[in-house]
This record gives C-alpha cells, sequence and structure tokens, in this order.
C-alpha cells in the first residue's frame, strides 16, 4: 500500500506540478493544484483520443498539445498562447525531473553492484 502511495506522489508531482509551475510563470489566474489535476487529466482523455486518430507519436504529440492549449487556457484561465507556453514549459520541466530521476535510479543501481 506504502509503494502505490509513494507512486501516486511521484505521478503527481511529474504531471501536476509542472503544470502549476508553467501556470504560474505565464500568470494564469488559476494556479492551484485541483485546476492543474483538472487540466491534466483532460490532456490525457485528449491526448488518448488524439492517438486513436493520428499514429505517428510526433505528430500526435504536436496536435495534442495544440488542442490541450485550448483547456489549459479555459480551465486556467488564461489566453490561448499562454496555454501553449504553459504546455510547452511543463514538458519541459517533465522531461528534466524524469531525466534525473532515471540518472538517480540507475546510479542507484550501479551502487548495488
Amino acid at each position: 500500500m506504502l509503494a502505490f502511495l509513494l507512486g501516486l506522489v511521484v505521478v503527481a508531482c511529474v504531471t501536476v506540478v509542472p503544470v502549476m509551475v508553467g501556470a504560474r510563470l505565464v500568470h494564469a489566474t488559476h494556479t492551484g493544484f485541483w485546476r492543474c489535476v483538472l487540466a491534466v487529466l483532460l490532456l490525457v482523455v485528449v491526448g488518448a483520443g488524439v492517438s486513436m486518430f493520428v499514429h505517428d507519436k510526433i505528430a500526435s504529440g504536436l496536435v495534442t498539445a495544440l488542442i490541450g492549449a485550448f483547456f489549459l487556457a479555459g480551465i486556467l484561465g488564461t489566453t490561448y498562447l499562454r496555454g501553449l507556453a504553459i504546455s510547452i514549459i511543463a514538458a519541459v520541466v517533465q522531461i528534466v525531473v524524469l531525466v534525473l530521476l532515471a540518472g538517480a535510479l540507475l546510479g542507484g543501481a550501479a551502487l548495488l553492484h
């Protein structure tokens, strides 16, 4: 049970916190945790829907970002361009965090051998 809760916290930190950071950087009206959770959940639904119709991963990601910016703008109270900026900022932060996490896990695994 503890591992499940820890995994849930890690997923929240990797997905929701970057959206919160992006929203604060572009001065969105609503930057709270639960608004950002709602935005992330809608982005997941949009991404799943787009991937059903667009099979190329890069094109699917671009279309999802373009459509998702509308949802980010609406939910977080900002303009479309700022919603697009939130999407880009969140993606960059997520990539950096995942690379650091992977490096930490691989470094820890190397210490065990």
